[in-house]
């Protein structure tokens, strides 16, 4: 309304100018005047808003602190209230609504609760773009004040448009925006200063106040916060480029008064650099841009215990990149693994002596292990050699003993092989038995769990010697806790577990079972193969035989390897057939590898065959499904086999096996399939199928396919095990 309000004024305002020869005509309903000589204005320096009066003026300084009566609200109303003063200029109504908005913004950054600062941004936000609407209604020529202020006067015009927007979608709640979504009062912000010129954002100022050196620095901390925002929901942000905004503020000289300026903009910096640095490591395991991150963060950093801090975090980081390296077996991965141990090494030189005694201890135990691991390597970079590392781990131990506190695993693991190395046997084996009891690298006793127990803390396994089977506990039991020490921990005392026994099975199926859950289907595999190996002909591991070609069938089907997985799942059943979890596998790979046969021989063998209501209704949810399965797949070999009258029969039983999924109690439970990716409910795919087989049953005619959420995920379910759906319309 208030927009409304404007422009009708500057209509009256036209009517009245065209008597004194000026030009006037209406686009698309906006206002268009041309050809009249603005009053003129005197040049003029920014100066600071001090009283109503100067809402009018162009270049208004805002002052740090306002007024006591009203303070910057009772200003930017003020302003607001200029703006509709039909008597006067163009230029002065678009000066008045633009200082409305920069004291709006001057009142939000004020403490004022999130719900004020929203109604406050979103007011700033409307009259910011009603002034910028209304200066554009001129023709293609500057205004008097364009030409006389240059790039402060566009600075203004670009200030009132993008710093709402930014502020707007960087304020936490679900609060009305102007601009819409909190993204995207974010992207729009954006938009506004990447089409701006730089001379513009940063103008280049020699003011005796300092009000435009400020609002530029804050616009572009604006601007970094708000890539690194929406580089936390998706692709449209830029951590990289928030970075590097922001050190170019903190490398500003500023005005006096402005002191604090690169100060703000290094504390954002470092927030945005560790948040995005663990965010890049907790959902990718991106170490590199990690580091990248606290990198930048560790160069402006104050000297003490924030840069120090940021270091250690580097050589964690590192650390865990070139365990990663190695751990992939893959040996061109060495020498990569190797620069992470140096840049780790030099890293943790440069956090020792943090105030913080763990962390100082840590960061001689992270640099003692690179030198060890590159050592071990054949390895000089960093100085590494068998001495300094011995020396390395002396001196952290010597310390460790000092603040009287539990070892590290992975350390002392090192250690343990660091000694044998240099024949120090004795040495080696209690660094190896202290190993086995640290505490460190595992959680906390006194960190409350963020998940309900499960019987996986009680874990136990059949065979093995004992220092096998106690890493293999201690592997499984970390690869369930979701924190990347407990992964990283638990790939290395899986590989120990393996190597500890060379006639255990079981060791190898749980790392495949691990590498599996990770998406490492190939290495698993190769696991598998030697787990399948070593259980061959031996009755006391015939559980884990079974398991064994269980969990292989799961693997090449998820891979669409049919055959195999056909065979795999056969095996499971033939070695124990009394696990449902092995028939289950081998029916699904037996619908498989047999889509598009004209036999369903495998799918008989190993699908649920119950074929009156009471059988179907002794079955499990998920074996109900498969016999649903079952009964479609024979029903399309009915009708391949020409017989129409039949097929109606054949399809007509099929769905009626899929309805009566729907009054199960556990319908809405995941399928956790192999194949497709994703989850999909046993109720959800009965739907489906139950339309699919009345499709295919009737001679003409149908209802259309049901819409539920994750249709498509379900079509390429049946599609993968050879189901038709006969969308006869």
């Amino acid at each position: 309304m208030e927009r409304l309000r404007t422009v009708r004024s500057a209509l009256k305002m036209a009517m009245r100018w065209r008597g004194n020869g000026a030009k006037m005509r209406v686009i698309a309903g906006v206002l268009i005047v041309t050809g009249f000589g603005v009053e003129a204005v005197a040049q003029e320096r920014a100066r600071t808003f001090s009283r109503d009066s100067h809402c009018t003026r162009a270049l208004n300084a805002i002052p740090a602190t306002p007024r006591s009566n009203g303070g910057f609200a009772s200003w930017a109303q003020a302003c607001a209230a200029r703006s509709n003063n039909e008597r006067q200029s163009l230029d002065k109504i678009v000066n008045a609504l633009r200082n409305a908005a920069k004291l709006h913004l001057s009142d939000a950054s004020l403490e004022t609760p999130s719900g004020d600062r929203m109604a406050i941004l979103n007011a700033a936000a409307q009259r910011g773009t009603a002034a910028n609407e209304l200066l554009d209604t001129r023709p293609n020529t500057q205004s008097s004040q364009e030409r006389r202020y240059g790039a402060r006067y566009k600075f203004d015009g670009l200030f009132i448009a993008a710093a709402p927007r930014l502020a707007l979608g960087l304020t936490e709640g679900d609060g009305n925006r102007v601009c819409g979504t909190a993204d995207a009062c974010l992207s729009s912000g954006l938009a506004l200063l990447e089409a701006t010129e730089i001379d513009i954002v940063q103008p280049r100022l020699s003011d005796d106040n300092r009000y435009y050196q400020s609002a530029a620095a804050h616009l572009q901390i604006l601007n970094a916060k708000a890539h690194a925002k929406l580089a936390e929901t998706g692709d449209s942000g830029n951590i990289d480029r928030s970075l590097s905004i922001l050190k170019t503020v903190v490398a500003m000289a500023p005005e006096s008064g402005n002191a604090s300026l690169p100060g703000k903009a290094s504390n954002a910096l470092i927030e945005i650099a560790t948040t995005s640095a663990d965010r890049a490591v907790d959902n990718d395991r991106d170490y590199d841009a990690a580091i990248r991150y606290l990198t930048e963060a560790a160069q402006i950093a104050a000297a003490g215990d924030a840069k120090q801090g940021l270091y250690f975090n580097i050589g964690v980081y590192n650390e865990r990149k070139a365990d990663a390296l190695l751990d992939s077996e893959n040996g061109a991965n060495a020498a990569a693994a190797a620069t992470s141990f140096c840049d780790g090494a030099k890293a943790f030189r440069l956090a020792d002596g943090h105030s913080e005694a763990l962390k100082t201890l840590e960061a001689k135990e992270g640099y003692a292990y690179a030198l060890s691991k590159l050592e071990e390597q054949g390895s000089t970079a960093c100085d590494a050699s068998q001495a300094n590392a011995l020396a390395a781990f002396a001196a952290s131990e010597a310390l460790r003993a000092t603040y009287n506190e539990t070892g590290h695993q992975k350390y002392l693991e090192a250690y343990g092989a660091l000694l044998n190395r240099a024949g120090r046997f004795q040495d080696s084996v209690d660094a190896f038995t202290e190993a086995e009891t640290a505490k460190r690298g595992l959680p906390s006793a006194d960190e409350p769990d963020t998940e309900e127990p499960t019987p996986a803390d009680d874990v136990r396994f059949n065979g093995g010697n004992a220092r096998a089977n106690s890493l293999l506990v201690l592997a499984v039991r970390n690869s369930r806790i979701d924190q990347q020490d407990n992964q990283e921990t638990a790939k290395a005392q899986f590989v120990q577990a393996e190597n500890a026994d060379a006639v255990w099975p079981t060791a190898y199926l749980e790392h495949a079972k691990f590498l599996a859950r990770s998406g490492d289907i190939d290495t698993a595999n190769r696991k598998l193969y030697v787990a399948i190996g070593r259980a061959i002909g031996k009755a006391d591991y015939s559980a884990e035989l079974a398991e064994a070609y269980y969990e292989r069938s799961r693997n090449h089907l998820s891979k669409e390897i049919g055959t195999e997985a056909l065979a795999d799942g056969a095996n499971a059943v033939l070695t124990n057939s009394a696990n449902p979890a092995f028939k289950q596998q081998a029916c699904l790979a037996a619908l498989f590898a047999e889509k598009g046969e004209r036999t369903d021989a495998s799918v008989s063998a190993y699908c649920p065959s119950a074929s009156t209501g009471s059988a179907e209704d002794a079955l499990s949810t998920e074996d109900l499904l498969l016999n649903a399965f079952r009964k479609h797949r024979q029903a399309q070999l009915v009708r391949r086999a020409g017989n129409l009258t039949g097929k109606i029969g054949a399809f007509d039983n099929a769905a009626e096996s899929y309805r009566k999924i729907s009054v199960r109690e556990d319908k809405s439970d995941i399928a956790g399939w192999p194949l497709p990716q994703g989850d999909v409910s046993f109720g959800d795919v009965a739907q489906i199928g139950g339309w699919a087989a009345d499709a295919c049953g009737t001679l003409g005619g149908g209802a259309p396919m049901p819409v539920i959420a994750n249709r498509d995920r379900i079509v390429q379910l049946f599609d993968a095990y050879g189901l038709q759906l006969c969308d006869v319309r």
